[in-house]
């Protein structure tokens, strides 16, 4: 337990804070100075792990953990924005969610996507020249792709499955606009008739695939990583 002293002086140091960031701008974060981090302990020291953020940490990825980590250092201080995330929150304490998830997948997926070579050729003769050749003498890098896209495209089918238990409920402002990105991705034709099938991806397909992942719709992509984390650290909070 922290001392009551120590909690006046820490929520004077917070006050403070808020006060000069409310003067300088209406929109923006405040940073948690480092000695209200350590008078509150919210992510405590190498010879103390007892801390706020252990407490709140049942993240599934790395990415996950990472974002609750921001959400704790970098906290909202408008009004508004704050009751958008409590709502948020207040939606998976009361409601049955959880992601089919686990870190290794994702460090998979993300060392896939940042791969650092050409992306396949999206056509058929490459493509089963490309599979022939791997076939004759295996390379990593082909390796890495396969196994990425097989992971993400598993990933998506797990997405779509929980996404639909959420479709007759009423969700917050914030919780929702991440739904509906995830659902506008999984719109797309290609993902979409991949899902459905749920047969094994062919090498025409790998191709086309590393196509839209990598090249054509990276940045959504990246994105759909992004919502996925922040569900997470949301989700690990509610569990508490």
């Amino acid at each position: 337990k922290i001392p009551g002293l120590v909690v006046a002086k820490t929520m004077r140091r917070l006050n403070y804070s808020f006060t000069s960031n409310m003067q300088r701008t209406e929109s923006m974060t405040f940073e948690v100075d480092k000695q209200t981090i350590r008078d509150l302990e919210i992510f405590g020291t190498e010879k103390n792990y007892a801390s706020v953020f252990q407490i709140f940490n049942n993240t599934k990825t790395n990415g996950g953990r990472n974002r609750l980590h921001q959400f704790m250092q970098f906290p909202f201080f408008e009004i508004e924005k704050i009751q958008r995330r409590s709502y948020a929150l207040k939606f998976f304490c009361t409601n049955d969610f959880e992601l089919t998830i686990n870190s290794s997948q994702f460090d998979f997926i993300e060392h896939y996507l940042n791969l650092n070579v050409s992306v396949l050729r999206n056509n058929f003769l490459d493509a089963f020249l490309q599979f022939i050749s791997y076939k004759l003498k295996p390379l990593n890098n082909y390796y890495v792709i396969q196994a990425g896209i097989r992971q993400l495209v598993f990933l998506l089918q797990q997405l779509k499955e929980k996404i639909e238990t959420l479709d007759n409920l009423s969700l917050p402002e914030e919780l929702n606009c991440q739904i509906e990105f995830i659902r506008h991705f999984l719109s797309n034709r290609d993902i979409a008739q991949t899902i459905a099938s749920k047969e094994k991806i062919s090498c025409f397909s790998l191709n086309r695939f590393d196509n839209f992942f990598r090249k054509k719709h990276r940045e959504d992509t990246l994105e759909l990583i992004s919502v996925i984390y922040t569900l997470d650290a949301f989700i690990s909070i509610a569990e508490v």
